[in-house]
């Protein structure tokens, strides 16, 4: 074989090569968000009001608070933002944003951003698709952790976990203090005061987005590139008389 055939076959092979990288790493893209959705995701928050109010104090992190208890509460949801969470140690609190039910849709296809700006959780939606998107099956929610386990459980928390959330829906201030940061209890309104206050008692991974598949997509694309680049080696035994 003369060397303009090696040339050709190897220049084809990288081609290939190429072409593999590309479409390992769109697969990776297309479907990072589509991996499976536990069922629970479709139900609808559960809570039942208490007939009688109870107030209890509590400390957290570095504040002492002022709890008062409005009704128990059960959230399933997939995290599309969180914050605080490099201050649960300090603060006792991680702020979650979650969907769930209908605009599962939304996220699978990832037809939206969102973030969160000084405790608040910003959802914009692709043009088209905002009428897909049903407000009361998105909420931001202020996390309070009272123990060292749920606040371990919280910093492991990930953009893309399926989580459930089982606690209480509480109002708060700091201990002396007149103002209160008070609870949403129904899921479609907006703006300040739709925040839930959630007083966890547990903290549950349903499906974790590190899974396996990723890792495997990331270790082929990562073979695949140090084979292009071995080949691009000038005294690579292909080019080799």
């Amino acid at each position: 074989m003369d060397r303009g055939e090696i040339l050709t076959k190897y220049t084809l092979f990288k081609c290939l090569l190429f072409i593999s990288v590309g479409s390992i790493w769109f697969g990776y893209i297309y479907y990072s968000n589509s991996y499976q959705i536990d069922s629970e995701l479709l139900r609808e928050p559960i809570q039942s009001i208490y007939a009688k109010k109870r107030m209890t104090s509590a400390v957290l992190g570095e504040k002492n608070l002022d709890i008062e208890f409005i009704s128990s509460f059960t959230l399933w949801g997939i995290i599309v933002s969180i914050s605080n969470q490099a201050l649960i140690d300090k603060s006792g609190l991680i702020n979650l944003c979650l969907l769930w039910g209908e605009n599962i849709s939304l996220y699978q296809q990832g037809n939206y951003s969102c973030w969160h700006e000084n405790g608040r959780c910003m959802l914009e939606i692709k043009q088209g698709d905002s009428n897909k998107f049903m407000i009361k099956n998105f909420s931001n929610n202020h996390v309070l952790l009272p123990s060292k386990g749920l606040q371990n459980k919280a910093s492991a928390l990930n953009i893309g976990d399926q989580i459930k959330i089982t606690g209480d829906l509480v109002n708060i201030k700091n201990k002396g203090a007149k103002d209160w940061l008070n609870t949403s209890t129904i899921r479609d309104d907006i703006g300040d005061g739709a925040c839930e206050v959630i007083l966890a008692k547990k903290i549950e991974i349903l499906v974790s987005n590190k899974n396996s598949n990723n890792i495997l997509i990331h270790i082929i694309f990562l073979l695949v590139l140090c084979g292009l680049i071995m080949l691009d080696q000038p005294n690579s035994l292909l080019l080799k008389n």
